[in-house]
C-alpha cells in the first residue's frame, strides 16, 4: 500500500465541509452554510442523523468518548453538545477569536485559532 493513497472515500452530505471527529464508531461532520452537524456511517456515507449546529460558523469537532464539542468562529464560542439531541450542554469564550480545530487528548481539549496563530489546553471541568 502507498502512504496517502485514498482508501475510500465518499461524498459530504454538505456544501461545506469543514470539522470532522471520531466517535469510535461513527463519523461526525460540521457544515459552516448550512449550519448543521452530520452523524454519518463511515463504511456507507449515509448520513445517520442531523441537527442544527448552535450558532452560525461550525468549525471545529471532537469527541470526548461521550459528548461533542464544536468550535463556532462566528460567534466566538465552544459548546459541548448531546450527540443524541443535539441540545447545548454547556458553552464559554473561545481564548481568542476565530476558533477553529479542536482536539481531545483524554483529559482536555485543545483548540488552535487563526486569528492568534496559537494552540491552547482547555480546561473543561
Amino acid at each position: 500500500m502507498v502512504v496517502g493513497a485514498v482508501i475510500k472515500w465518499f461524498a459530504a452530505p454538505s456544501i461545506t465541509p469543514m470539522g470532522l471527529a471520531w466517535d469510535g464508531k461513527t463519523l461526525w461532520h460540521s457544515d459552516d452554510t448550512l449550519n448543521l452537524i452530520y452523524q454519518i456511517n463511515p463504511i456507507t456515507g449515509a448520513v445517520i442523523k442531523w441537527f442544527a449546529s448552535p450558532n452560525i460558523t461550525p468549525q471545529g469537532l471532537t469527541w470526548d468518548g461521550k459528548t461533542l464539542w464544536h468550535s463556532d468562529r462566528g460567534v466566538n464560542l465552544i459548546y459541548q453538545i448531546n450527540p443524541i439531541t443535539g441540545a447545548v450542554i454547556r458553552s464559554f469564550a473561545a481564548p481568542a477569536n476565530s476558533p477553529r480545530g479542536l482536539t481531545w487528548d483524554g483529559h482536555t481539549l485543545w483548540n488552535c485559532s487563526d486569528v492568534s496563530d496559537r494552540i491552547y489546553q482547555l480546561e473543561t471541568h
